[in-house]
């Protein structure tokens, strides 16, 4: 199995060694990006230290987006998308945000009419 790092400051990733992950990992800041939109809810997109292509020929796949919504959100909860490039990722998590501002305007739009019928 490949260890991948992933150099923040030089946007460098490689594949390292056993040990030489281990250090990195234990003091890594893998997130690419982070969003909460509303409480209860969370966009995650971080660079994953394995490859996850399951072993295809077109390069690793490094990077997931996931939401995360502590049931606010049930039908999106642990939603995830796994993508070859930093910039798939970055594309990746815009769209996972516009899904969730449309689930949560759809929830609160429910939740008003639930209101008024109240």
């Amino acid at each position: 199995m490949e260890h991948w790092i992933w150099d923040r400051e030089t946007d460098e990733i490689k594949s390292v060694d056993f040990m030489t992950w281990s250090r990195w990992y234990e003091k890594a800041n893998r997130h690419l990006a982070k969003d909460k939109p509303c409480e209860g809810v969370m966009v995650s997109t971080v660079f994953l230290p394995g490859d996850h292509s399951l072993g295809d020929e077109d390069g690793p796949i490094l990077w997931e987006t996931m939401i995360f919504s502590d049931g606010v959100l049930p039908h999106l909860d642990e939603s995830q998308w796994r993508y070859r490039s930093k910039e798939d990722a970055l594309a990746g998590h815009a769209n996972a945000m516009v899904e969730v501002e449309q689930a949560i305007r759809e929830r609160e739009r429910m939740q008003r009419t639930a209101e008024r019928r109240g």
